[in-house]
């Protein structure tokens, strides 16, 4: 019997502790307590994929030397390499169980654990998530970029943000069926970038900040977080070029509240030119 309803939300509420620099020890106590019906989960099908993939990422790390546990993985492998067959007649239902994106993690999962079950892992998870995402947007074909942006959230929404960061470079030189998500892309990219502390963020920013294509939204949050490099920096005279750049960027009768925001923050700058001291950086949106 796999997990029980109860079980598989507390697996999935532990699901941060598998990512960089965690100790997983709460996940393999519950592996342990429940064993035998993670075993019998990690390969039901049809299953559920965002489950499967934590239980892969514990096993393959941590008990992969299992004979039960490599059979299991086996047999996992057959599941997720089944999806496309699962959904070819179009039934999405399925895929309230087994998310595009999950499916996608899961063959990049079973490929770390075992090289030779695709000779280039990346492409194996896009093809699979692929077929899923079609189905689900009623088209024939998802864009690559997007496909590969799905899998970054889901990985970074259980703190997996290693592999949702390495998923996010992809992304950002693959082709898109939207241009605004792959200059969103970039955004969110150069956003890690800021976060790990690396120098190339600023290109990056820049770039999305002076894109004359892309949504009004994105250039905007680009430009506010340039301008907060800039007072990090101790160049005013920069941070105001940015703040002023954000504002013209922004409708004051559509977005009201962000206008008067972004005023706000180029009258804190004092008359020296250097930010009030008490100024607290805030988001934008």
């Amino acid at each position: 019997m796999p997990l029980s309803p109860p079980d598989r939300s507390a697996l999935l509420a532990l699901m941060p502790l598998l990512g960089p620099d965690r100790d997983p020890e709460g996940v393999l106590a519950l592996v342990r307590d429940r064993w035998l019906a993670c075993i019998d989960e990690v390969q039901a099908d049809p299953g559920f994929d965002k489950v499967r993939a934590a239980l892969i990422r514990i096993l393959r790390t941590e008990l992969a030397a299992d004979p039960e546990v490599r059979d299991a993985l086996r047999g996992a492998a057959r599941v997720v390499r089944s999806f496309p067959e699962a959904v070819m007649d179009g039934d999405a239902t399925l895929l309230l169980a087994r998310h595009p994106a999950w499916v996608g993690l899961c063959a990049l999962e079973l490929a770390k654990w075992d090289r030779s079950l695709a000779p280039n892992p990346l492409e194996w998870a896009i093809t699979l998530a692929r077929v899923g995402f079609s189905v689900l947007i009623g088209k024939a074909d998802a864009g690559r970029g997007e496909v590969l942006w799905a899998l970054a959230e889901e990985a970074e929404s259980v703190g997996w943000y290693q592999t949702g960061r390495q998923l996010l470079e992809v992304a950002s030189a693959a082709p898109f069926a939207d241009p605004d998500h792959a200059v969103q892309v970039r955004l969110l990219l150069a956003l890690r970038r800021l976060e790990d502390g690396e120098p190339e963020a600023a290109d990056l920013l820049e770039e999305v900040a002076r894109s004359s294509t892309a949504d009004a939204r994105i250039v905007t949050h680009a430009r506010h977080v340039l301008a907060g490099m800039r007072i990090r920096a101790g160049d005013a005279g920069g941070a105001r070029y940015w703040f002023e750049q954000a504002l013209a960027s922004v409708d004051p009768d559509e977005e009201p509240t962000i206008a008067e925001r972004l005023r706000s923050e180029i009258a804190t700058l004092d008359d020296d030119g250097l930010p009030a001291p008490d100024r607290e950086e805030r988001r934008l949106f």
